[in-house]
């Protein structure tokens, strides 16, 4: 595992935790078939692991993909994490002796299978017999993926009880069509039952040093943006998946350390807001003898937790909730990551206590308090088969598109003038209407086609 490193240069001192780099893996044929299990970047999202990559940047994660046909000791420095998401050929045995130094001398491994019999590549290794013979889960690990067919659990609400860092704040997962787990060792924990609590769905373990998670469907992270023609499935915006994911990432990254009682200062956030207005949440936050290193706000209006990081200055962290199109409840909470590894909440007792905003209707949007508009975007509404998209500015700024049920759809860098001609963002847009965000404006924009 990395080290973090703390540099004073001349008279500017920042204080931060080093970034934590997850690693997904793209050298054994993760794209074969029907299939496309990687992470995208903009302007060109294709990836099923797209969404998946992004949330992990929003919280400061470093993402990188690893290419080629070979996995060795050098590719897994400097690693913290490593996903290897639904392989389709067989690990080497120097291969295997690199994943396992990897994680004894700390790195955490994402073991994600399939049912059995997914060979998408025809070479006659589907992703159970590539983790149980070519990786020797059972006799390294202590489990091994099982054939229950195509096993649907969807969605599954059995969880280990207490919670852990992996299952806290979630309250469903999906399993679409995979795996079951079998259990043989006694260090390994079930975290996430499947039909009932004699079946293991998601196991971890730690391994020397480092940390070991698997489970056994890759739908549940997939945001469908595949390569075309890809039959994918959008588990990444069902149940609490999303959350589930990072909660995983955060774990294997050496995350979830004992919750220590931390201090949550002039907490402001609105008791109500209007239909269309964006939602501002600030507090200070402190602990007694750890820095606070960072800070996540989640949110959730029936769909899902959405994490957001908190920007800070000094003990001063805020976050903004993106403007809802309808009538409905925002609940919250926030979390704080402190330098000793350890953690707080607020509200106390969180993530199983929330706090919650009301957004009301307004009958006219004229009745919304303006906000100095420092972009424009016209003509609105907007034919995308027909018209020109277009997008001014008076400086440039990152805009970010979401659709009504707060899901991120596009994110823009502008500068001055940006023209989308007409059938540009026609594959991502649907009819509807859309919010168009940047830090310190929201525009809402009808689109038809």
């Amino acid at each position: 595992m990395k080290k973090c490193i703390i540099y004073v240069i001349l008279a500017l001192i920042i204080t931060n935790i080093c970034s934590v780099t997850v690693l997904f893996d793209r050298t054994k044929d993760e794209l074969a078939g029907n299939a496309d299990w990687t992470i995208g970047y903009s302007p060109n999202w294709t990836g099923g692991y797209s969404e998946f990559g992004q949330a992990l940047r929003d919280l400061g994660y470093n993402t990188q993909t690893l290419t080629g046909s070979n996995i060795s000791s050098s590719d897994l420095q400097n690693v913290d994490v490593f996903v290897i998401p639904e392989p389709q050929e067989s690990f080497s045995y120097s291969e295997r002796t690199a994943i396992l130094n990897f994680v004894d001398n700390g790195g955490g491994l994402f073991i994600i299978a399939n049912h059995v019999g997914s060979d998408r590549s025809n070479n006659g290794w589907d992703s159970p017999r590539v983790y149980n013979e070519s990786l020797n889960i059972e006799s390294n690990f202590g489990f091994t993926f099982i054939d229950v067919g195509s096993l649907y659990v969807d969605p599954t609400t059995m969880f280990e009880s207490p919670r852990g860092p992996i299952t806290e704040g979630l309250s469903s997962v999906g399993m679409y069509a995979g795996s079951a787990i079998e259990v043989t060792g006694t260090d390994v924990v079930t975290n996430v039952y499947l039909r009932n609590f004699n079946e293991s769905g998601m196991v971890s373990l730690e391994y020397g040093s480092g940390r070991v998670v698997a489970w056994g469907d890759s739908s549940p992270w997939d945001d469908g943006t595949g390569n075309s023609g890809n039959n994918l499935y959008d588990g990444w915006t069902d149940h609490d998946n999303a959350q589930w994911g990072l909660n995983v990432i955060a774990w294997l990254a050496g995350e979830g350390a004992p919750q220590v009682e931390t201090n949550f200062a002039n907490v402001n956030f609105p008791q109500e807001v209007a239909v269309g207005n964006p939602i501002n949440v600030s507090c200070n936050i402190s602990a007694v003898n750890a820095n606070v290193t960072r800070a996540y706000l989640y949110w959730n209006t029936g769909s899902g937790f959405h994490p957001t990081s908190m920007t800070s200055s000094g003990t001063l962290f805020n976050v903004t909730i993106p403007a809802q199109e309808e009538a409905t409840e925002v609940s919250f909470y926030i979390q704080a990551i402190l330098s000793n590894n350890q953690y707080g909440y607020f509200p106390e007792g969180a993530p199983n206590e929330l706090e919650t905003i009301v957004v009301s209707p307004v009958s006219n949007y004229d009745d919304v308090e303006p906000i100095e508009s420092i972009f424009s975007v016209y003509p609105n509404p907007c034919n995308l088969t027909e018209q020109d998209l277009k997008i001014s500015t008076n400086k440039e700024q990152t805009i970010k598109i979401y659709d009504i049920k707060g899901r991120l759809i596009e994110r823009l860098v502008v500068q001055n003038e940006k023209t989308f001609n007409k059938g540009d963002l026609s594959s991502k847009l649907n009819s509807g209407t859309y919010i168009f965000k940047s830090k310190d404006y929201v525009q809402k924009v009808s689109i038809i086609k």
